[in-house]
């Protein structure tokens, strides 16, 4: 009745936090109510709305330490971390302790990832699971060594009912390693009946062992443009902005942020327990603008199944550049983690028209488990950056505003050609000469200085600066420079001239239906950018053209480049140098349209956009080069790091690969060099034999599959760390006196073999 009670406390507690969030958000005008939001927003969290497991009979499940050194849901490549990982103070061989009763529903051994690894199933249908084991309990290895001896495998995989390996609550079921990746330490997770992780640290015997005081800390804040007419400070590439910390929990901005149209806040932060160094994600999440709550995001439970969205709940642009982890505090059409308290798409979204014009006050709360909370206040404004326009009516200059309402200030800035400064002084519209059209400025129509002019909006907005500039004496010979930058669903371009720029310059966007001018600004008297948005863009070739006067010399630029639109609904299939490669997208297989872009690389393809994460994957074909060993070929993938092999089956000379992530570099690779074995080690002591040797393969890699060990014969299961390059066997062995023949078998993942052998001798 106890547990029954419990079950029902905890569901009821849930089910209360889910309708006090629903009802108390209030996204403002902020996303499209349009569709049908309700049922997948249902679909997502059907299975997170309730949790039917007694989190009182979870018990702490090993001695080796009451330290987490890695939170549940922290950042790992291309996934949540499923569990928390516990201390062993760099030791192994600590016991792990079953943390319910149950029985061993699954024993996996790998080289890889979690390396050793023990599911146990529990009566209500939960799992918990302990990873990166060096070895299980005595009945528990008894059966795995005999099935690895019986398969000739290190690699196991071995599932149960409950008659044969049952546990009790406490009973020592394995013991702490290394193995897979990492150094050592216990990886434990707690599964629901779908197999879906939950946070360990909302069972009251795992949030008593962990002494957390300290603060979750801010260190960056992005604002980034959700679509090509949307602008943060006039700009419309990301902004991100460094945050001051007031006190051990109080942050703010620096300064204040200009928003017009649709703008996406992330935050780069990190928490921290008082029992260990290493930083995890912040457990939770809250934006507030002004008094409402817009967007929440909460660490307890996630979609083993979409454990990959990772991709889109950060924004991975950063990720892929080096400069950090952002969480973004929007929601992301398509994403489906059941982190949001029922959120709509696009909840989160600053929408300019939605608010009225002028300041107001952005709060961000990050907050962990045990309650601690930090704080970043930010000022942002939204409104529209004031337009004008000046023309030389006669021997006048004229400013002309689309509205003189507003117009707070004008600033005319004159310097000589070659110098750095400008010589700025600021009016009152009001004090200025007026005409039909609008304000005479003072500015002599003669002068040789180069002339620039902006204005200033009651709001602190700045318009984007126009520019006159004078002939030079200096050399005619210049030229323009076109770079351009693909964000999200449109093209920011910029047009660079070495000197100012005589007259404004034009940009053309030239496809196979038509021919569009671009609307641009000026950023500087030799800069201007404009956005283009992809969807106004057919697909194929699209050709840039610019176009300027430059110290009254006409000047252009070109650019060229393939763009293919690709969508949720047909997918789309693409096909590029006469044949040589092709990438499918199904249908189903992104989570919103996207552009894709083909470059040709060295040996192969770029496949852009990189950060774009894919929902059902993509299918690769490449036709490769002519080879006397056509067999050594292989289709190779690299989106963040090194090539991977992706696959080394042809059908009539073509490589067919399925990537199920990210796009990015593809190449066909020439491999037909075996794996070297090195320092082949024999060692015998106390009854006790050693063997090791390193594997290292720098084309294809180890296939960790065929690895054999053998001595005199008889076969050996020995241990194998990819991420060591270390192959090694150390037990108990009794051995007769005279030689013996240690040998080592290896092929690499192109089926190229070697093999090395070992003499040696005992003696009574």
């Amino acid at each position: 009745m106890r547990r029954t009670a419990n079950v029902l406390f905890v569901c009821g507690l849930l089910v209360l936090a889910y309708s006090f969030l629903s009802s108390s958000l209030s996204p403002l005008s902020t996303f499209d109510p349009a569709g049908d939001l309700p049922d997948r927003i249902d679909d997502v969290y059907l299975n997170f709305d309730s949790l039917r497991t007694d989190l009182g009979d979870y018990a702490w499940p090993t001695d080796a330490s009451r330290k987490m050194s890695s939170a549940f849901a922290s950042f790992r490549t291309m996934h949540f971390h499923a569990g928390i990982d516990i201390s062993t103070n760099g030791r192994i061989g600590y016991k792990v302790l079953a943390s319910r009763d149950g029985y061993v529903s699954r024993i996996s051994v790998s080289p890889y990832g979690y390396g050793k690894m023990l599911h146990v199933k529990h009566r209500d249908g939960f799992t918990t699971v302990y990873a990166h084991l060096r070895g299980f309990s005595t009945d528990i290895e008894a059966y795995v060594r005999e099935q690895q001896y019986k398969n000739g495998l290190y690699g196991l995989e071995a599932t149960f009912d409950e008659a044969i390996f049952p546990v009790s609550k406490g009973e020592v079921i394995a013991y702490t390693g290394d193995t897979g990746v990492g150094p050592p330490h216990l990886h434990f997770e707690i599964r629901d009946e779908s197999l879906n992780p939950l946070n360990p640290l909302l069972c009251p015997a795992f949030a008593a062992a962990i002494t957390d005081t300290r603060f979750p800390e801010f260190q960056q804040v992005s604002f980034a443009p959700f679509d090509y007419a949307s602008r943060i400070d006039g700009s419309a590439a990301p902004v991100v902005q460094n945050v001051h910390k007031r006190s051990n929990r109080k942050y703010t901005l620096p300064r204040v942020v200009h928003l017009n149209g649709s703008v996406g806040i992330s935050v780069k932060g990190s928490d921290q327990n008082n029992t260990t160094w290493q930083r995890s994600s912040v457990y939770r999440y809250e934006l507030h603008i002004d008094s409402t709550l817009l967007f929440t995001s909460t660490h307890d439970r996630f979609s083993a199944k979409e454990t990959e969205q990772i991709a889109i709940h950060y924004d991975w642009s950063f990720v892929q550049s080096g400069e950090g982890r952002f969480q973004k505090l929007f929601l992301e059409p398509g994403n489906n983690l059941p982190l949001y308290s029922r959120l709509p798409e696009r909840a989160g979204v600053l929408v300019s028209s939605s608010f009225t014009r002028g300041e107001h006050q952005i709060r961000i709360v990050a907050s962990d488990i045990a309650g601690n909370a930090s704080e970043l206040t930010a000022v942002v404004v939204f409104d529209e950056p004031p337009s004008i326009d000046v023309r030389r009516i006669e021997e006048r200059f004229v400013l002309i505003p689309q509205s003189s309402d507003d117009l707070q200030s004008v600033t005319i800035g004159s310097k000589l050609p070659g110098r750095k400064s400008w010589n700025l002084r600021t009016y009152d519209p009001t004090a200025l000469a007026s005409t039909a059209d609008g304000y005479v400025l003072p500015i002599d129509p003669h002068s040789p200085r180069l002339i620039r002019v902006s204005a200033l909006d009651n709001q602190g907005s700045q318009s984007y600066p126009i520019f006159f500039a004078p002939a030079t004496s200096r050399s005619s010979n210049t030229s323009l420079t076109l770079k351009k930058e693909f964000l999200r669903d449109y093209l920011l371009v910029a047009i660079t001239s070495h000197l100012p720029f005589t007259l404004r310059p034009s940009l053309w966007i030239i496809d196979k239906e038509s021919k569009t001018l671009a609307d641009i600004n000026a950023a500087d008297e030799r800069t201007y950018v404009g956005t283009i948005p992809l969807n106004s863009v057919s697909g194929g070739t699209v050709r840039l053209e610019a176009n300027g006067m430059v110290n009254e010399t006409s000047v252009s630029a070109f650019d060229e480049f393939s763009l293919f639109p690709i969508t949720p609904e047909e997918g789309g299939t693409i096909v590029v140098g006469n044949g040589e490669f092709t990438i499918d997208f199904p249908a189903s297989g992104v989570y919103q349209p996207f552009y894709c872009r083909i470059e040709k690389s060295d040996g192969g393809y770029t496949v852009l956009p990189r950060d774009v994460l894919l929902n059902h994957g993509a299918t690769v074909y490449f036709r490769g080069p002519a080879t006397e060993d056509p067999g050594a070929l292989g289709l190779y993938h690299a989106d963040q790091g090194g090539f991977d092999l992706l696959s080394k089956t042809q059908e009539e000379g073509v490589l067919k690969g399925r990537i199920r992530n990210l796009l990015g570099d593809f190449a066909i690779r020439e491999d037909s060099t075996a794996p070297a074995i090195s320092s082949f080690l024999v060692r015998i002591s106390q009854g006790r034999l050693r063997l090791a040797a390193r594997l290292h393969d720098k084309g294809s890699g180890v296939d960790a599959a065929s690895i054999r060990m053998t001595l005199d014969e008889t076969m050996l299961i020995a241990a194998y760390d990819p991420y060591n390059h270390r192959l090694e066997f150390d037990e108990p062995f009794s051995l007769p006196a005279g030689a013996h023949v240690a040998r080592i078998e290896v092929t690499d993942r192109m089926g190229n073999g070697t093999s090395m052998a070992k003499t040696f001798h005992t003696s009574r």
